[in-house]
């Protein structure tokens, strides 16, 4: 089992029930509002936690933060390399509505004070030859990901969320760039999954692509092996951190050896599981539950080589 080290956000999410998403204008009441700890890197290193990977978090706690860190070592995360700033906590605000789909307001917060003096310093406490996991709720990740694939680190990039610093990201960098369907068109212009992964690959050749699509299910482009994906049918409750689950036993999965086939599967299995309960990280499952699920339910999946013909 490699290293996998999370350069993530850490935020207070302040979760919204409505019947319906709020538009241009209007004005709604929300039917429950709770309160959870998540932002895309907690949710992440608690699903690569629960996954079963050896997880360290690296990232930073603000004012009113108290108690973030000791949630992520309670799911089983190193939180030795967290340090804390006086800037306020980021956070984000969600809307869930009664179909479970969401909309998201994150305030960086803490999340973009994070240094190449601190990121030199938390690089220089591992061997190469681990995972490493970003995403775009902090600051300097380009930095980021051009000093990890220097030093020999796995670099895995989920494009999330989009903003006008994503066509700077240095993806032929990434040994994984994680998107789903609205970010691979913000990345490359084309509108449908073959044109986002033909594109895709040929800017960028040496990048394996996962292009999750919700429930059409997922593609994942390595070389010259294509896998098609279909999708494991559970209720939609809340779709907060169905991607971060995906990214995070995706990568456990493979910082564990595992075959590529087999980090679909079970990335697939953990992210649907997530969608039928609410909240963010409260939803992710353990390994034992997604092995379960797993044992009682399969979905059908295709391989083929780009070499046999287009996408």
């Amino acid at each position: 089992m490699n290293d996998i080290i999370n350069f993530g956000s850490i935020n207070v999410d302040h979760v919204y029930s409505v019947n319906s998403l709020v538009q241009e204008g209007e004005t709604i009441t929300a039917i429950e509002r709770n309160l959870y700890y998540g932002g895309k890197g907690l949710n992440q290193s608690i699903a690569a936690a629960r996954a079963g990977g050896r997880v360290h978090h690296a990232g930073l706690i603000g004012g009113n933060g108290e108690g973030l860190a000791e949630y992520l070592a309670s799911a089983g995360v190193d939180t030795s390399l967290i340090n804390r700033t006086a800037v306020e906590q980021g956070h984000a605000i969600i809307q869930v509505d009664r179909k479970g789909k969401n909309s998201i307001i994150v305030y960086p917060g803490s999340n973009h004070q994070i240094g190449r003096e601190y990121i030199n310093h938390v690089l220089s406490r591992f061997p190469s030859g681990g995972f490493l996991i970003l995403q775009n709720e902090i600051s300097n990740v380009s930095y980021i990901i051009s000093k990890a694939q220097e030093l020999g680190f796995h670099v895995v990039f989920n494009a999330s969320p989009i903003d006008s610093s994503l066509p700077e990201i240095p993806i032929g960098k990434l040994t994984w760039l994680m998107i789903n369907q609205t970010e691979g068109q913000a990345l490359s212009g084309k509108y449908t999954p073959d044109g986002i992964m033909a594109f895709l690959h040929e800017k960028h050749p040496h990048t394996g692509i996962v292009l999750t699509l919700g429930e059409d299910g997922v593609l994942c482009l390595q070389g010259d092996t294509l896998l098609s994906f279909g999708v494991y049918k559970t209720e939609v409750v809340d779709t907060t951190a169905a991607g971060d689950t995906f990214t995070g036993y995706f990568v456990s999965s493979l910082a564990n050896g595992d075959s590529l086939e087999t980090a679909v599967r079970l990335a697939s299995a953990a992210s649907a599981m997530a969608i039928s309960s609410p909240g963010a990280s409260a939803s992710i499952p353990y390994m034992r539950d997604v092995l379960s699920m797993l044992a009682s339910n399969n979905v059908p999946y295709v391989e083929k080589r780009l070499s046999a013909g287009p996408f």
